[in-house]
């Protein structure tokens, strides 16, 4: 299988092939996740996830302000002496010891600025999640770069399996939002345990010169995007717990993971498979534009109809997940979904120019999207409430694709390609989206059998019209391989 290995199979072949542990690995942390929400949605309470909501985003701004690009670094990088290894891991602990220790002297004034301040302690414990999650960072990162896919799947399974067991069990017990924030250490924990087992590198102190020039270089336009990106990915949330409330975000930020989930996480399968082999494929001189032909192709036929579905039956579907209660929250979830398709599509043109290292544009683009957001959110939302947040993210990620597709095609010329292979299947998926509208009875067992229906129907579409491409997806499924050797000389 392993084009990327330097063998002579052809590149689809590693990625389809990779995709099948991947793709696996998706499934169940969706069905996962989906259990999680359908349970905890029904024994918490919407003030409960917002709670626990103003600690994650202040974990994620840590994180954000923090990231310098060193796991991205780690896969990129064609040849990875030892001591650059030493040295990403040694700053990713540094990283993690110096964010819990400024949370826990900021809780105080975080907690107060939110007008909460029984979240102090939720704040100071929750802390705990930034050595947790850097610590394990970088052999995580080498599993990717070594293509193996199994094990990092095992370990994403491992973090989201105990995690969720752990946050239903204690919601069972408790009743209250520390279920939910002590679940998702625990999780991390298991996660930060189980990384040593599935992979055979053991850290040592290092601080290398020549490593940390490299990730500066390659950090320094990550790390401006990495910053924008937490104001357009979070500053939905602060809006929303500002101006209408912890209530509402602990609505908002429930039907946003679950449209997040639906429709982005599928762009980040892909990419989890297609990122390492990009970067191997620059390596060797090859040309990405071809590669990235079809996996735009097949990004369209696994978000169209994932998306449309979500729209069409948005209100079925958020009551049978998270129970009547949650159903107010429903108009801003179909919203959410469109803007969480823009955002991946977006998505897998900036893995392209990552690949192509073209960074230079993400920052760029990072700025339209600040502007736009800056110019729309805070309106929206104290005038439409959860509707006005969420349309504010479809407005900004319409221009976050145009900038993205501009960027891509300066790496290569692809925006004439891309057109010709996006018409068909946006027609297909918004012709049958007017007929489920149309047709759909109201209750729960129909709407089922439509949603049925509609997935047999695209089925037989992508069977008429892409049955080359599934052949050669079934050839590659065929045929034998194994995924990249790992580094030896991280055997330390």
């Amino acid at each position: 299988m392993t084009a990327v290995a330097g063998g002579d199979t052809p590149f689809h072949h590693t990625v389809i092939r990779g995709g099948l542990w991947v793709g696996f690995g998706f499934v169940g942390q969706q069905a996962i996740a989906v259990v999680r929400t359908l349970v905890l949605a029904r024994l918490l309470t919407p003030e409960d996830f917002g709670l626990v909501g103003l600690v994650t985003l202040t974990l994620f701004a840590g994180l954000m302000l923090t990231e310098f690009g060193l796991d991205t670094a780690l896969i990129q990088r064609g040849d990875l002496p030892v001591r650059f290894v030493h040295t990403a891991w040694n700053l990713m602990l540094i990283r993690g010891m110096c964010l819990f220790l400024l949370l826990q002297g900021t809780a105080p004034w975080i907690a107060a600025a939110f007008d909460r301040p029984g979240a102090e302690s939720f704040l100071r414990v929750g802390a705990v999640s930034f050595l947790l999650v850097c610590v394990p960072a970088v052999p995580a990162a080498l599993l990717l770069r070594e293509l193996r896919y199994r094990r990092r799947m095992l370990l994403d399974a491992g973090r989201d399996i105990s995690g969720t067991l752990f946050a239903i069990g204690l919601a069972l017990l408790l009743g209250n939002a520390w279920a939910l924030l002590l679940g998702l250490l625990l999780g991390q924990a298991v996660a930060m345990i189980f990384v040593w087992f599935l992979h055979d590198y053991r850290p040592r102190r290092a601080m290398d010169r020549e490593a940390l020039r490299v990730y500066a270089e390659v950090g320094c336009h990550l790390y401006v995007s990495g910053l924008l990106t937490y104001v357009v990915t979070r500053g939905d949330d602060i809006a929303v717990a500002k101006l209408q409330g912890v209530h509402a975000l602990g609505q908002y930020q429930v039907v946003f993971g679950i449209s997040e989930m639906l429709t982005r996480g599928l762009s980040e399968m892909v990419g989890k498979v297609v990122f390492p082999a990009y970067s191997r494929i620059v390596a060797e001189g090859r040309r990405l534009g071809d590669v990235f032909d079809e996996v735009w192709r097949v990004l369209l036929l696994l978000l169209l109809p994932v998306g449309a579905v979500t729209i069409v039956f948005a209100g079925r579907i958020v009551a049978l997940l998270l129970g009547d209660p949650w159903v107010p929250a429903a108009t801003a979830f179909a919203i959410l979904t469109v803007a969480q398709t823009l955002r991946a599509l977006a998505a897998a043109c900036g893995s392209f120019m990552l690949a192509a290292g073209k960074t230079v544009y993400l920052p760029r683009i990072k700025v339209l999207e600040v502007v736009c957001f800056g110019i729309w959110i805070v309106p929206l939302t104290a005038r439409w409430g959860l509707v006005g947040a969420a349309s504010c993210l479809v407005f900004m990620y319409i221009l976050s694709l145009v900038g993205h597709v501009y960027g891509a095609h300066q790496v290569d010329p692809i925006l004439g390609r891309m057109l010709r292979s996006s018409w068909e299947p946006l027609a297909v998926t918004l012709s049958l989206a007017a007929l489920a509208w149309r047709l759909c009875p109201d209750s729960d067992l129909s709407v089922v059998i439509c949603i049925v229906l509609w997935v047999a129907m695209w089925m037989a579409y992508v069977r008429v019209r892409h049955a080359r491409l599934v052949r050669r997806i079934w050839g590659a499924v065929q045929g034998s391989g194994a995924s990249g050797p790992p580094l030896d000389e991280l055997r330390v």
